[in-house]
């Protein structure tokens, strides 16, 4: 299940229970990081900033893409290893039409191509 494993991804990052009665659920939690790009908000604080951002925009881009509302929308898990293990976000991003500001190193850029991540 793709939703599954975009959920997992999210539970990776930011070291955090899908489900839990004292927070927010972990797509809404992780919502409006995943909109601006902002994803340093979603990692573990446990890391305290000890791992590669390359590999965690990988890993964010892959689940932002795999918690689509619309299963039309998500990757399949064949597109999900190629990004996981090839890395080439720029060309990935063509096909899955992901947000700009995921596939550059630019910081302050948050263009987005023509369609929303999550909802």
């Amino acid at each position: 299940d793709i939703y599954a494993f975009g959920i997992l991804l999210l539970e990776i990052i930011s070291g955090r229970r899908p489900v839990n009665p004292s927070q927010k659920h972990i797509l809404l939690w992780a919502k409006p990081a995943l909109e601006t790009g902002n994803t340093r908000e979603l990692v573990d604080p446990k890391l305290q900033d000890k791992y590669d951002d390359q590999q965690l925009n990988r890993l964010v881009l892959t689940a932002s893409h795999c918690v689509q509302q619309s299963p039309i929308l998500r990757p399949t898990m064949t597109q999900v290893l190629e990004l996981l293990t090839n890395g080439n976000e720029a060309e990935i991003a063509k096909s899955w039409r992901m947000p700009k500001h995921m596939t550059n190193n630019d910081e302050n850029n948050d263009e987005w191509d023509d369609y929303s991540m999550i909802f």
